[in-house]
């Protein structure tokens, strides 16, 4: 009947709903599945190694309880890269992880003599191990880290042999080599309230401060102090100016080195200095370049929120106080300044990134230096 159709017809309300259900809904349980988190690195090439290649990825399960990081710096043999690969439990208040690494670094020194027979030494040096971090926080905020390392330490120093002509030659490796084994604990005080805009930090502050004491078989014994402070300060809700200060020494028997390559580096800086001690600055003014880019041929693309920034970067390194030369005849002499700028834009998981720098020691200035990198702003 009419009736009984619209009875069948019938939403139930809340109130007026059935009290039973045809298929009883089941419940699996929770499984572990990661998904990518972070992903950022670049590709470079030198004369000495070849190409260069840096990935740094992150993943972690839905509910944050495990996380797995790599990072990989890929240069000619694997012995020879940077490899670092972590398993982080994040479960509870205190945060658990176990690690395995390979760090490889060298340096090329020239010793002056009447042209052409320049004695050229490569130190070479290679950390092999495991590292255990425990992380406890105080608040959001602030936490400590307490990390032990214990690795295999390699050292080796070569010299190059011209040949008779002193066209060319060769490196005649090991002329001297160390071996030790090393324990080495350290403590970190951590603070990070910076919030995030499109291409890296707009507003707030991070510190890192660590110290670190060597325990070795032999002569692998040091005591290093680190510092790193970055601010940021926003204004007109658009435009944001960065700071970072780096600042670390090194003492003991075999002192650690501080470079100023690379990430924590002076942009437009290529060489291989390196010091027991380091003290750098970097000022940055981030500010919006592009709000919509629509692209109709020969692809269709749509771009947003392209950011630009506008750097400058002053750093050194030095081992003997005594032997430090700032500036001489109104030159920067071991103080180096580079400065630049460039467009970011966030692609998803990763930060496109190209900067153009120059180096100058206040008389003269260097060709350009080109960046293209998959990373974030400091």
């Amino acid at each position: 009947t009419a009736e009984d159709s619209l009875r069948l017809r019938r939403d139930y309300s809340w109130d007026d709903k059935p009290d039973s259900v045809a298929v009883i809904p089941y419940v699996k349980p929770y499984r572990n599945r990661f998904s990518l988190d972070r992903l950022w690195g670049g590709l470079a090439y030198s004369p000495s190694v070849g190409t260069f290649g840096h990935l740094e990825l992150g993943m972690s399960d839905l509910m944050g309880n495990h996380a797995i990081g790599m990072d990989l710096g890929i240069s000619g043999r694997i012995k020879d890269s940077n490899i670092l690969i972590t398993y982080l439990y994040l479960k509870h208040r205190i945060d658990y992880a176990i690690g395995v690494y390979n760090l490889f670094d060298q340096a090329i020194y020239r010793l002056a003599r009447p042209a052409p027979e320049d004695d050229y030494y490569r130190e070479r040096e290679r950390e092999t191990g495991i590292y255990v971090l425990t992380r406890y926080p105080f608040s959001r905020f602030f936490r400590v880290d307490l990390d032990h390392r214990l690795y295999n330490w390699k050292y080796y120093l070569d010299h190059w042999q011209w040949n008779s002509d002193y066209s060319d030659g060769n490196w005649d490796e090991g002329i001297r080599e160390l071996d030790d084994f090393v324990y080495a604990p350290g403590l970190s005080l951590v603070y990070d309230n910076a919030l995030y805009g499109p291409t890296g930090p707009l507003l707030g502050w991070r510190g890192i401060y660590t110290i670190r004491k060597s325990f070795a078989t032999q002569k692998m014994d040091y005591l290093t102090n680190y510092a790193d402070l970055r601010t940021y300060t926003l204004f007109n809700r658009r435009y944001a100016l960065a700071t970072r200060t780096i600042a670390g020494i090194s003492t003991g028997k075999r002192p650690q080195k501080f470079d100023l390559g690379g990430y924590y580096g002076v942009r437009a800086y290529n060489g291989d200095l390196s010091g027991e001690k380091k003290l750098m600055t970097s000022i940055e003014l981030r500010y919006p370049l592009l709000d919509y880019l629509s692209i109709a041929f020969p692809l269709p693309i749509t771009l947003t929120s392209i950011r630009g920034s506008i750097f400058a970067d002053l750093g050194t390194v030095w081992t003997e106080n005594k032997h430090f030369r700032g500036i001489r005849d109104d030159k920067l002499e071991d103080i180096y300044l580079g400065y630049g700028f460039g467009p970011r834009i966030n692609l998803g998981y990763v930060v496109l990134k190209l900067d153009v720098a120059w180096l100058t020691d206040l008389s003269r200035i260097t060709r350009p230096t080109y960046y293209l990198s998959l990373t974030e702003d400091f």
